[in-house]
């Protein structure tokens, strides 16, 4: 079943990046934000389709902790 439910769900994520990826088509035109969203778009769906296809969730920690504004991490 795990294999069944995995193959599913790569079938169903690139279909989708597929789709979106005609969409996006425009937004090399538009400003900033409208690849931004489309890019965040992208990303609910695919968390969406683990959950509902392979029943995997997605648990953020710490995000109280990153300050506000700009940040960066060096190593």
């Amino acid at each position: 079943m795990i294999i069944l439910r995995s193959i599913l769900f790569t079938l169903l994520f690139y279909l989708n990046l597929a789709i979106l990826l005609i969409v996006a088509i425009p937004t090399l035109v538009m400003p900033r934000w409208a690849i931004i969203g489309l890019a965040k778009v992208w990303g609910h769906i695919s968390l969406w389709l683990l959950r509902a296809v392979c029943g995997i969730g997605v648990e953020w920690r710490g995000l109280e902790k990153i300050p506000p504004g700009g940040l960066l991490v060096a190593r």
